[in-house]
């Protein structure tokens, strides 16, 4: 049987990078992928997902406000025509 201890855990704080940390890791990725895109073992289909997952990613976090309002005013247009749609009401 295993004994319960009485005493509360200790939690670890939370740790968060530093500002040279988040530089120094954006030169890591280019990095990354300069070595991929050379790389000849790694078929071109695999790296065109990659490279394209990253670039993607990035446009996500650089235009996260314009996406954001995009979205909303797709959903306003739907709620209109969802409101206005004669068959609808019956």
């Amino acid at each position: 049987m295993l004994q319960q201890s009485t005493k509360p855990e200790a939690r670890r704080p939370v740790l968060r990078p530093k500002r040279l940390d988040i530089f120094l890791h954006a030169t890591k990725t280019v990095r990354l992928l300069a070595t991929l895109i050379r790389e000849p073992r790694i078929p071109l289909v695999r790296k065109f997902l990659f490279l394209s997952s990253v670039i993607v990613l990035l446009l996500i976090l650089l235009f996260r406000s314009l996406l954001k309002s995009t979205m909303k005013h797709i959903k306003i247009a739907h709620r209109r025509r969802q409101l206005m749609s004669p068959m609808r009401n019956f």
